[in-house]
């Protein structure tokens, strides 16, 4: 995995991942989980070969953003009742997710590591492509 519960603390706070996992270490491991797994259908249609054995700090950085953004939908934390700074988390959720389609398409290299394929072909282990970007919304379908 990409990330972990000491990484999303690391990033937002104690308090704000506990509220947000509702004290549930589980959530935070499928969140993490799903989020590693999302980055790798990315990165592999991208042409890296995956899992990636000594991610970058760019790949552990873009699994949290997917991880916490997975905590917040999973619970209505970006519904009516929002928490405050959920807007600007679901904004980077964005940014994260149009970062990892242009690395699939080829318009964005992820520094440090190397192509194992063309961009485009799948990983080199035959990894599932996401056929289309994921947006926040489409996201939805994948947390729970």
């Amino acid at each position: 995995m990409y990330c972990d519960k000491a990484a999303l603390v690391a990033e937002f706070g104690e308090a704000k991942i506990t509220a947000w996992s509702q004290q549930d270490d589980r959530r935070i491991e499928s969140a993490c989980t799903a989020a590693s797994s999302i980055v790798d259908g990315y990165v592999s249609g991208g042409g890296y070969a995956t899992p990636i054995e000594q991610p970058p700090h760019l790949i552990r950085s873009l699994a949290v953003d997917i991880a916490v953004y997975r905590l917040l939908t999973s619970k209505g934390h970006l519904g009516a009742d929002r928490d405050p700074g959920a807007e600007a988390l679901s904004h980077r959720s964005s940014a994260v997710v149009k970062y990892l389609a242009d690395v699939r398409a080829g318009k964005l290299r992820i520094e440090g590591l190397a192509r194992s394929t063309p961009a485009g072909t799948g990983g080199a282990r035959g990894n599932v492509q996401v056929s289309a970007p994921l947006t926040p919304i489409d996201m939805r379908g994948y947390l729970r």
